[in-house]
């Protein structure tokens, strides 16, 4: 395995592995510094916490989260929360609106005529999303013929051909909004990180430009508080890496490295450019706000 030269992860998925495996696999490739990130979901913390110990990694506290601005989605993490009830409290409150949304998705399925196994969906309204409805049907062998027909092979193609915005089984789920988060995420002691803003304004926009949609973003975001930017991710080029850093450094954000990578399978961050290392968070006491 190659070794990371990034001595922070901060945006790493349990995915379907043990976290056993995936800090094991951490600590293989050279990172130090770790954050396990389940979405919207802090009931694992403390096992995250004991795994890293056990490894002698330095843990990161830390969730994934969606919110909207302007009716698009964006990703943030909320990093170093002590008051988890404030977190909790909103995360019960979206997993409802979540589960209402995965309810009327299915029910929209099988008037398409695919089979559910609805006593195998084990409905819960702490689980239960649009993906686990699309494995549910992907996994009947009773819809095995309809999916080769419609050249359906994983859940990336059914959601393209049935959940998308404009398929047939898209519903609207109504996403909190970016400021309500990051007001919530800094009641709870967290600091909030702006992730992968480059791919999720190609996703949005078809194109990434650096004085483009971005700015107007950025603007929005730093008002309501935002303390960092996801700067290393992967796919993310030198050029817009020093963009990215320059303006965390003139606003005095953090800069944070993440390789999104799901269960033992490690993805690459890019290489540190021109020495502008991401800052180091473990303790709220490191910002450096405010220097140049």
């Amino acid at each position: 395995m190659r070794k990371c030269e990034h001595l922070s992860d901060l945006h790493l998925h349990k995915g379907g592995d043990s976290l056993e495996q995936i800090v094991r696999t951490a600590k293989k490739s050279g990172r130090k510094i770790i954050s396990v990130v389940d979405k919207e979901n802090i009931d694992h913390i403390l096992q995250i916490e004991e795994s890293c110990k056990r490894h002698d990694l330095f843990c990161v506290r830390g969730v994934e989260v969606n919110a909207h601005y302007q009716n698009r989605t964006h990703h943030f993490f909320v990093y170093n929360f002590r008051r988890q009830k404030f977190l909790k409290r909103l995360f019960k409150r979206e997993a409802k609106i979540k589960f209402e949304r995965a309810i009327k998705v299915a029910k929209k399925l099988e008037k398409l005529g695919w089979i559910i196994d609805w006593p195998l969906l084990k409905i819960s309204t702490n689980i239960l999303g649009r993906s686990l409805v699309v494995d549910n049907i992907i996994n009947n062998p009773i819809n095995e013929d309809r999916l080769l027909k419609e050249d359906i092979f994983k859940r990336d193609d059914f959601y393209r051909a049935y959940l998308n915005p404009g398929r047939p089984a898209y519903f609207v789920r109504k996403v909190m909004s970016a400021s309500l988060l990051i007001k919530t995420a800094h009641k709870a002691g967290g600091l909030v990180v702006w992730a992968h803003p480059v791919r999720t304004i190609k996703e949005n926009f078809g194109k990434f430009r650096l004085n483009g949609e971005f700015t107007d973003m950025f603007i929005a975001f730093k008002n309501a508080g935002i303390d960092g930017i996801e700067v290393y991710y992967p796919g993310v080029t030198d050029e817009q890496i020093r963009f990215l850093y320059n303006l965390c450094h003139k606003h005095g954000l953090f800069v944070t490295a993440g390789s999104d990578s799901v269960g033992g399978k490690m993805n690459e961050i890019p290489r540190i450019v021109d020495n502008f290392v991401p800052d180091d968070i473990r303790q709220k006491g490191s910002f450096y706000r405010g220097m140049s």
